[in-house]
């Protein structure tokens, strides 16, 4: 099978992914959770809309982002934005936040820090109420607050679009955006 360049991007974010979510399960360890991760609990030929579960059964959906800082750096931006997957191009149906909604209880957003010479200055995550985030996410469709709504074409499979959400405004919005807090990761 002869790789596009579609399929190798979608690969090295399932990978991405899998970092984020070890990121943070290495996190919820550390302050005495114990975790189960959906891949170990999955039935098969099913799909799981969550990543970890802990003793209390909070489920979690991670989302890790490698590539927000930079941007930031090429743009001249003072913040990095989120990334927010709203809408399948393939079905033309809601995804991404959306479809942990009812599954996953948190949504962590996980930012890869580099310098503008692309040196690795540490992981930190947002973390937040899932269906809270959504609500203020989707007031408006996002176009109420202004967001650019752009396809995942740059790094992704370009098979979805989402909103770019300045993190200044996510943190400047936190008292209804359902934003629990900041967590250093490193």
């Amino acid at each position: 099978m002869k790789r596009t360049m579609g399929s190798s991007n979608f690969r090295k974010k399932i990978r991405e992914g899998d970092e984020g979510e070890r990121l943070w399960e290495n996190y919820l360890v550390s302050i005495g959770q114990s975790v189960v991760r959906s891949s170990d609990v999955k039935p098969p030929n099913e799909r799981l809309y969550w990543d970890l579960e802990n003793q209390k059964n909070t489920r979690f959906e991670v989302k890790y982002d490698t590539s927000g800082y930079g941007y930031m750096h090429r743009r001249g931006s003072d913040c990095p934005n989120l990334f927010i997957e709203w809408m399948s191009l393939t079905t033309g149906k809601k995804c991404g936040i959306y479809s942990s909604i009812g599954e996953a209880d948190i949504f962590v957003y996980i930012f890869k820090k580099t310098s503008p010479e692309g040196e690795n200055l540490g992981d930190y995550a947002h973390v937040f109420y899932l269906e809270d985030f959504a609500v203020w996410v989707d007031d408006g469709g996002g176009k109420r607050h202004g967001w650019k709504d752009v396809p995942c074409s740059v790094k992704g499979d370009n098979n979805a679009r989402g909103w770019l959400v300045p993190e200044k405004v996510v943190l400047d919005n936190a008292h209804t955006n359902g934003h629990i807090q900041t967590i250093s990761l490193t």
